[in-house]
């Protein structure tokens, strides 16, 4: 029975050999001066593909069938390692943004023109033919963070940490060695994502809408032992019914906005911290409190107060948490998740009532015990490399945005070695340089983009504050103390250079300042000018700021009217027109009727503001040119 070819199923597959066996082959006929026939029986590749390669219809390095791609081999690696450095300096390219940057190169290599950009379809296969290249969704960093997050920084910070602990011999001691955080909680949690149809728009999620923050303070040693948690709510009163359903040993405070201040955090350490210290503490074997440092963690009678109990305050660098801080580093990511998730499953059961101030505590509670489990407080404390100490746990391209924003303005230029070192990769994925760094010859349009990080207008002034004094040091050693009390007492003494701020009603300007009273006026009403002005502190127009006599009524000597001092007010003001006159008035001085009878003698020159009934805004001007009318 005979069966038709193309009922056939095909027996072999497209393109069973591999791309190093038809670059071998190639190389034998061209560099050994091989037989095509030969060299394609030998690498088991199809004669007529090498006979096209060595005949230069194809490109040697072609490895899949259709037009060859925009750039050459050299030019994409050119183009990928700009990408790779951009994203590590935090400012990579999205999707569009990559489209057009290879478009704008692809201008200069004369190889496109304007209007013939390259297309989502080029991205495509450029991404295939990188396959180290991959699109995510970047993380976050402050300003301040990447500035901070120096080399220099946190080297000097582990030189610090290690030459303490060596100091008290506690790195041994991981029941020694504790850290403390808060976290805020809102009403308003954030939904997990959920399971729905596939054909439908975007799920809902019900939430409590805008409620309080409840600000959760936390703590744990290296050894993996907690210390319950204690809450700041907002409030006046401390209730003992916001703690329900907590956890045994939990405690709290009441703070006005929800947020952990100078007194709470004292309260906190003195009687609810030291109770769950099962270590002891004497003089030669303290135990060692790391903290970041919030204002409201540095003051003088803390520090005293902590020698006094044999505690040593260490304070991390500023802005570094995001490395260095172990519960920021493993506990409370995990414990936003979890505490989100069981804020959903509390919303579908209480779906009429949701999460008020009563549920907070309990759900914080359950989220507290799982996130600062004993396997999480020790991987948090490795990983910000206290216990055991490495001061080389640190990613090295955590310090690339720092080197690149800090670097000096006269030679905007990178050095080498600024960056770590990124490898060519081949579009295969095989790593084919023998340098094994960025190119020393960057394009241009590369180059300029990446010298232009960090490059600053103005050189900011350093201004000293109490965390540049405090930053990566242990504030209770007598040192650090005697800086602190140093720069205190001189903050007391230098007054500020910053004027004072004043609370002042706020006033709609409704023209520019001049020189006479009133705003500026169309080119046809040249004398036409009006004042809005502030009203004064008091009714004693000396005490205001506005004592020019220039700008007072002729009549009432004053810069407004006196019926008009407690509330805001729209001034008209009108202008004699008469020669060697020209004084100004309020035009509530005058009659319109008696304007009109003097009006003949002299020009006078209006301008009326109307004022709706429930609005301080005016909604309409009108200028008079009385002389016209009369």
């Amino acid at each position: 029975m005979c069966t038709s070819p193309l009922l056939q199923s095909r027996t072999t597959s497209y393109r069973n050999y591999s791309p190093t066996a038809l670059s071998k082959a190639f190389c034998l006929v061209i560099d050994e001066n091989g037989s095509v026939g030969g060299a394609a029986r030998r690498y088991g590749v199809p004669e007529s593909t090498l006979w096209d390669r060595v005949l230069g219809k194809v490109d040697p390095e072609a490895t899949r069938s259709g037009p060859a791609p925009v750039f050459s081999l050299e030019e994409e690696n050119n183009l990928v390692d700009h990408l790779k450095k951009m994203a590590l300096l935090g400012y990579g390219y999205s999707r569009a943004e990559v489209i057009i940057t290879a478009t704008i190169y692809a201008v200069s290599l004369n190889k496109r023109d304007e209007d013939h950009p390259l297309s989502l379809k080029w991205f495509r296969n450029f991404m295939t033919r990188w396959p180290e290249l991959s699109v995510k969704k970047p993380r976050s960093l402050d300003l301040y963070r990447a500035k901070a997050t120096s080399e220099e920084v946190v080297m000097a910070y582990f030189a610090k940490l290690d030459e303490m602990l060596t100091k008290y011999k506690l790195k041994d001691e991981p029941e020694r060695i504790f850290n403390v955080d808060e976290k805020g909680l809102k009403q308003n949690h954030s939904p997990p994502f959920i399971v729905g149809s596939a054909s439908s728009s975007t799920p809902l999620a019900v939430t409590s809408g805008r409620g309080m923050t409840v600000t959760i303070i936390g703590a744990g040693n290296a050894l993996g032992q907690q210390v319950p948690p204690y809450f700041v709510f907002p409030g006046q009163r401390m209730r003992q019914e916001l703690l329900n359903g907590c956890l045994p040993g939990t405690d709290g405070t009441v703070s006005e906005s929800g947020w952990s201040n100078t007194a709470v955090f004292m309260t906190y350490l003195s009687t609810h911290f030291l109770k769950y210290v099962t270590a002891s503490r004497t003089e030669d074997e303290p135990i060692l409190l790391l903290y970041d440092g919030h204002r409201s963690h540095i003051n003088l009678p803390l520090i005293d107060w902590a020698r006094d109990q044999h505690i040593l305050l260490f304070v991390l660098p500023a802005h570094t948490s995001h490395v260095l801080q172990p519960l920021d580093l493993a506990c409370f990511g995990p414990f936003e998740k979890i505490y989100n998730s069981l804020c959903h499953r509390q919303m579908r059961a209480n779906s009429t009532t949701g999460i008020d101030r009563y549920s907070v505590c309990e759900i914080a509670c359950n989220a507290y015990t799982k996130a600062l489990s004993p396997e999480n407080l020790r991987s948090s404390f490795k990983k910000g490399g206290i216990y055991p100490l490495n001061s080389g746990v640190v990613d090295r391209a955590m310090y690339a945005p720092a080197r690149a924003l800090n670097k000096c303005t006269s030679n905007p230029a990178t050095k080498e070695g600024d960056f770590p070192q990124v490898s060519e990769v081949g579009p295969q994925g095989d790593h084919s340089s023998a340098d094994g760094g960025l190119h020393d010859v960057r394009p241009d349009l590369f180059k300029e983009r990446e010298d232009s990080i960090g490059q600053r207008k103005k050189v900011p002034k350093k201004r000293r504050c109490l965390i540049s004094v405090v930053s990566g040091k242990p504030i209770t050693e007598e040192v650090c103390r005697n800086k602190i009390a140093a720069y205190q007492a001189e903050s007391k003494k230098t007054p500020t250079s910053r004027p004072l701020k004043t609370k002042a009603k706020k006033v709609h300007t409704i023209c520019s300042q001049q020189s006479e009273p009133g705003p500026s006026s169309p080119p046809a009403l040249q004398h036409i000018i009006a004042s809005t002005r502030a009203p004064p502190s008091s009714d004693n127009d000396s005490a205001s700021d506005i004592d020019d006599t220039a700008d007072k009524c002729c009549v009432c000597r004053r810069v407004r009217p006196i019926e008009l001092a407690e509330s805001i007010y729209f001034t008209s003001w009108g202008q004699c027109m008469f020669e060697n006159c020209m004084h100004w008035t309020h035009i509530k001085d005058f009659a319109l009727a008696k304007v009109q009878q003097v009006i003949g003698k002299m020009g006078f020159v209006l301008l009326l503001s109307i004022s709706l009934p429930d609005s301080n805004v005016v909604s309409k001007t009108q200028y008079l040119d009385v002389s016209s009318q009369v």
